[in-house]
Parts: structure tokens; C-alpha cells; sequence
């Protein structure tokens, strides 16, 4: 048996919590996971989101900037203020309350960094969600000019970093480009529909013919173009088949449905808007056919381990974003081009038993590489070491919890 003492964890997250998205989803797994060990965190987040209940986790929220009413995917100037306050609250509880460490989530890890090298000298965790520097690069020719600064930011944080959780193989390695010690500890999501067998949703069921289905934002870097485009050649080969995007704001969906009208006239696609993260499993066993057309950035898409899990067939585009997650025995691999994934759909249509083996051998695969316990005894294990790091190996004193170690 080894003793992991309970910490006392100051969890910075300057993400809307709790929505029903990437990182605010991967914030309350690892919250709850914590708390689950018996570690005391204090979540400090965004004033906009859900409130949830986790064991041994408190919510603190910054106040909200009058005139600013969200804070959207990605680098923005309202992330910015935000990060301000984050940074201004987080100092305030550091004079208030001992920390053992300082867990930062993507620019959390920045606000840690900041504030370990100042008079608290609290060490801190840098939780790698996504590529701050190369999401700004992405953005456009405004913020691009901001990327050299975040790329030394994200350098010097990742370099003084007690240690680093990195969501997906490539981040591990951007992660260990900056570390003289090869410690980046890589902590993939897991499906949100585990184990899950529910009915198809009704509002699904109701549209005849076989169903393609796209869950997630409508960012452009999600591919949405290109699956419309591909979609107008499926449509010639199987008139019957219909395409559920299910997500996004408002006006991301009123311009794609012009952009359909213009493509595809005959009401074969439906955009259906967001869905309770409750819906998740019912939409996908409602589906006959489920897609990843994303185009950029190099972190694994936090659906795909959910499609896999379904049961259903997957088709992706063949970049790194998928491939170091995915292969072709599990999924099917496309070139980023309207006709080569139009050709992957159209494939899977056309043989349902094809279909269904690619989708049992994918569902069989994250269940045995991904899911709930793998993630937590990743999480365990790493808070282990930063527990042993910081104390040393405990003897039995107070605060510590007897664990098993695999």
C-alpha cells in the first residue's frame, strides 16, 4: 500500500463552467476525480455555466465584466479581461488559504505560472487542453501577432512546471520540447456515453432514410464547409440519406443553412442546435453513420471517443488531429477534401455490414484503450508523484489516504 496525501489544490480554470464543451467537460472529470481521492479543490472559474455538485470540490467565481456576456471557443479579448480578473481573484485566495499546488488549466497554466513565481511560491501543474500559441497563429493575421509572445509564455511555463498533463500524443510532445526531464504524463479524455445503450432520440428517429451525424461547435476549424460540400455528393448517390449536425451558436447555423440552401435544396439536412449533454448517447445510437471533418489544430477531438463508443461507424479526416488516436482499423481515414470524404460516407452507406464491423471493432478499441478508470487511475497516479514530490513518501500521517498502486 501507498499513501497518497490529501492536497490542498488551487484549480484554475478560466472556461465558462459548466458547460457542455471540450475543455469545461475535461475540467469537471479531473475536478471530480480529485475530489475523489479525498484531495480539497478550490475550482476558481468564470462566472458563466452551470453549477454542478462534486465531492470535496468549491466553485468560486470571478465577478462578471459588465458588457461582456460570454466568453466564445478559442482567443478572444474577452478571455483576456477574464484572465485579469482570474489572475486578480487567484491572488486573493493564495493570501487567504495555504495551497499544496496550483493545477492550471491551458491559460489557468499561464495565470499559475505567473503567481508561483511570485512571493507565494506555490509550485503548479500545467494542464495541456490545447496549444495556446498555435491556436492564436490559426486565428487570423490580429492575433497571430500575439503567438511569438504565448509561444515563450507557454515555454517557460511548461519548463517550471512541477509537472504537465497533456491531452493527446502531439500536445505530450510540444510538452517535451521545453522539459529537461521527460515527465509530461498524458491524460486523453474518455467517452461521455460509457457504457451507455439508450433508445434513439425521437427527434432523430423522426427523419427517414440513413442518418450521417456531426456533433460538436461550428467553428471553422471543425470542417463544417467541407462536410456540406461533401454531403451534396452523398446525396446524389443515396437520395434518402440525411445529415443531423447537432450544435453550434445561432449564427454559425444560420450561415451554413444558406449555405445548404444554396448546395442542397430539398431539406436533407437539419440542424438541430445544441443538445443536453444528456441526449449524447440516444443522438448517436440514432445514427447510422458518424463524421469528423475537422480541418485543424493537433489536440484529438473530445467527440471522437464518444462516436467510438456508440458502436457506430466513424469517418474523419486522415490529419494528426485524428490519426494518433484512430487508425483505419478502427475508422475510416479520409483525404480533407469534399470528394475523398463524401467517398468514405458514401462506402459506408452502401455496406451496413462493413459498417457495423468497423463500428463493433472501434467500440471495442476505446473500451480497452480509453474510459472513466483509466482516466481517474492516470490522474491518481500522477498526483501520487506530485504528492511525493512535493512531501516526500508518506508514513501514515494525518491527511493520508491509504491507496492501492497498480
Amino acid at each position: 500500500m501507498t499513501l497518497v496525501k490529501r492536497l490542498n489544490v488551487l484549480l484554475i480554470a478560466p472556461q465558462p463552467f459548466f458547460s457542455d464543451r471540450g475543455t469545461p467537460i475535461a475540467v469537471r472529470m479531473a475536478a471530480e476525480a480529485m475530489g475523489a481521492e479525498g484531495h480539497q479543490v478550490d475550482l476558481l472559474t468564470l462566472p458563466h455555466g452551470k453549477d454542478v455538485e462534486m465531492s470535496n470540490v468549491t466553485v468560486h467565481r470571478v465577478r462578471e465584466i459588465p458588457g461582456v456576456k460570454g466568453v466564445p471557443i478559442g482567443p478572444s479579448w474577452q478571455k483576456l479581461l477574464y484572465d485579469g480578473r482570474i489572475a486578480w481573484a487567484a491572488r486573493r485566495m493564495l493570501r487567504s488559504k495555504e495551497y499544496d499546488v496550483m493545477h492550471g488549466v491551458e491559460d489557468g497554466a499561464l495565470i499559475a505560472w505567473r503567481l508561483s513565481q511570485s512571493r507565494y511560491g506555490v509550485p503548479f501543474i500545467y494542464d495541456m487542453d490545447s496549444h495556446l500559441s498555435a491556436q492564436l497563429r490559426e486565428k487570423g493575421s490580429f492575433y497571430g501577432r500575439a503567438a511569438g509572445l504565448f509561444e515563450r509564455l507557454e515555454a517557460a511555463a511548461l519548463r517550471d512546471a512541477l509537472g504537465v498533463l497533456a491531452v493527446c500524443p502531439a500536445l505530450v510532445d510540444v510538452a517535451r520540447e521545453h522539459r529537461a526531464r521527460n515527465d509530461v504524463t498524458h491524460l486523453p479524455d474518455t467517452p461521455l456515453n460509457e457504457g451507455e445503450s439508450p433508445p434513439p432520440a425521437s427527434y432523430m428517429t423522426v427523419l427517414s432514410g440513413p442518418r450521417v451525424v456531426y456533433v460538436g461547435n461550428l467553428q471553422v476549424y471543425q470542417g463544417i464547409d467541407l462536410l456540406v460540400e461533401a454531403f451534396a455528393l452523398v446525396a446524389r448517390a443515396h437520395p434518402d440519406a440525411h445529415l443531423v449536425v447537432v450544435g453550434g451558436r445561432p449564427d454559425h447555423i444560420q450561415k451554413y443553412e444558406d449555405k445548404v440552401a444554396r448546395l442542397i435544396p430539398d431539406g436533407r439536412v437539419t440542424f438541430l442546435g445544441p443538445r443536453p449533454l444528456a441526449d449524447l448517447g440516444a443522438v448517436l445510437t440514432a445514427s447510422d453513420v458518424l463524421v469528423s471533418p475537422r480541418l485543424q489544430g493537433i489536440n484529438t477531438p473530445m467527440k471522437i471517443y464518444s462516436y467510438l463508443e456508440s458502436g457506430k461507424p466513424v469517418v474523419a479526416t486522415r490529419l494528426s488531429t485524428h490519426t494518433q488516436v484512430l487508425s483505419d482499423e478502427v475508422a475510416c481515414l479520409v483525404d480533407p477534401v469534399p470528394e475523398s470524404l463524401a467517398d468514405g460516407i458514401s462506402l459506408l452507406l452502401a455496406d451496413p455490414t462493413a459498417a457495423a464491423t468497423l463500428g463493433q471493432r472501434g467500440q471495442r478499441f476505446v473500451r480497452r484503450e480509453y474510459g472513466t478508470e483509466r482516466f481517474r487511475e492516470r490522474l491518481r497516479k500522477f498526483y501520487l508523484e506530485v504528492g511525493e514530490s512535493l512531501y516526500g513518501n508518506s508514513e501514515g500521517e494525518d491527511g493520508d489516504i491509504p491507496q492501492p498502486v497498480s
